[in-house]
């Protein structure tokens, strides 16, 4: 009888130590798994604060970007509004109170865009058609002609006659098919951004 009670009491050890085996097992398994799908929700968690802080730091690098485009709109939008000859008239007096050796003559259309005609010195018309370009970047130079000064104008004086179309914008007006030059506008506005005397002796 004693026998039997040690074997009784063996097998249930065995099955305690089965069982608790078989629990050991589970919880591995187990926790293997719940730990492989935290690793997954962190890897992804990560991943989105990455992709967020990458758009943050595209949006910031953007917005400068986007400032500068919609003041160029502004700008764009209102000289579209602008005439040419406005726009011209104001880049004129612009450039004539940086340099006190260009002075304009009259302003013009032809068939090829509106024109100008001045009396320069050298330095001024090249500096002059640096500035138009910087100033006027939606205006392209349909022709440039120097004629040579009288006697008694100074060396380097230049009378120049420019014409420049606008890109995109509006058509000039021709001439008039009668006259074999291009109408020159006299207008109180010329007048008053020609107010230093001729470049003579």
């Amino acid at each position: 009888m004693f026998s039997t009670q040690r074997g009784s009491a063996m097998k249930k050890r065995i099955l305690h130590g089965v069982f608790f085996g078989l629990v050991l097992v589970g919880t591995w398994i187990f926790s293997g798994k719940f730990i492989d799908h935290a690793k997954s929700i962190l890897n992804e968690r990560l991943i989105m604060e990455k992709e967020y802080a990458d758009s943050k730091r595209y949006v910031q690098q953007l917005s400068p970007r986007l400032e500068s485009i919609r003041a160029l709109k502004v700008v764009y939008e209102s000289r579209k509004q602008k005439s040419t000859e406005i726009l011209l008239i104001d880049v004129l007096s612009r450039f004539q109170r940086r340099r006190c050796d260009f002075r304009l003559l009259s302003i013009f259309q032809t068939p090829l865009g509106i024109g100008l005609k001045a009396e320069a010195r050298s330095a001024a018309i090249v500096d002059f058609l640096e500035f138009f370009a910087e100033e006027m970047p939606d205006f392209g130079f349909q022709s440039i002609a120097l004629t040579a000064p009288a006697v008694d104008r100074r060396t380097g004086a230049l009378f120049c006659e420019m014409v420049f179309k606008r890109n995109g914008h509006e058509q000039v007006l021709p001439s008039s098919p009668t006259s074999s030059t291009p109408k020159e506008k006299d207008d109180e506005k010329i007048q008053l951004l020609s107010p230093r005397p001729s470049l003579q002796k």
